[in-house]
């Protein structure tokens, strides 16, 4: 696995997609060394910590993992809805 992975950079990947990304970490999570230099791998990055929890963030502190996603969701909803079609 370690060989499949040498020359892989999450970063690159990040640079190249083009769409809005929101990063969550956990506080406790001892693998937040890079977060900013993610942050600052393009425009528009969002970086949420939630408090109270590591690195599985959706289980340490769910309700606030899915409030962190429900504000993604209604972040980057359409603006105007399509009028209901009458029958």
């Amino acid at each position: 696995m370690l060989a499949s992975m040498a020359g892989y950079s999450p970063l690159t990947d990040l640079r190249r997609v083009d769409v809005p990304v929101w990063l969550v970490n956990g506080r406790r999570d001892p693998l937040r060394l890079d977060e900013r230099r993610y942050v600052g791998s393009r425009p528009g990055v969002r970086l949420h910590v939630v408090r109270r929890a590591g690195h599985d963030v959706n289980m340490h502190a769910p309700v606030a993992f899915n409030r962190v996603l429900l504000d993604a969701l209604h972040a980057l909803a359409p603006r105007e809805r399509l009028a209901p079609v009458l029958g």
